[in-house]
Formats: C-alpha cells, structure tokens, sequence
C-alpha cells in the first residue's frame, strides 16, 4: 500500500479510536495550548514508521491529540515528545 493510502487509513483509525474513546480535545495543553483544534501526533516522525507493519500509525501507544501549537512544540523537541509520551502512554 503507498504511503498516501496508509496514512489516510491511519488518520481514519485514529479518528475513530478517540471518538470511541470521547477524547476530543488536546491531550497535551501546553502554554498557548488551542484546545479544540486538534490533530494527530506521533511519538515519532512518520518516517521512522515507513518499515514497520502499518498498524503502528494507528496504535493508541504510538500518538497522542494535540492542538497545532502543542504538536509544533513536539515536532520541534524530540526530548519533549519523549517524555510527553510517559506522562500520557
């Protein structure tokens, strides 16, 4: 399956998992944190995912909802992300 087609799917999952779930808010809510405009982030970039079986893009342990402000502080701070990771998984 090409990446494109994965990654759709994996967004379709996750939706679903954090409705079922009720989680719809950002999880992480930093300072200047937007709350209610979330999107998916992932413990590592989607790159590092590219080798490995499909449903990790989609496993509850591998991301966390985050409102823009709060994912750019992850992407940008590999630490951060990690120990956001411990804290919410």
């Amino acid at each position: 399956m090409k990446r494109k087609a994965i990654n759709a799917k994996a967004n379709r999952m996750l939706k679903k998992l954090f409705l079922n779930e009720d989680t719809i808010t950002c999880e992480v809510r930093f300072k200047d944190c937007w709350v209610h405009a979330v999107q998916f982030a992932h413990r590592n970039k989607r790159r590092w995912y590219y080798d490995k079986p499909d449903e990790l893009l989609w496993a509850k342990n591998q991301v966390i909802l985050a409102c823009p402000n709060c994912h750019n502080r992850l992407e940008a701070d590999k630490e951060l992300t990690r120990l956001t990771f411990i804290r919410l998984r």
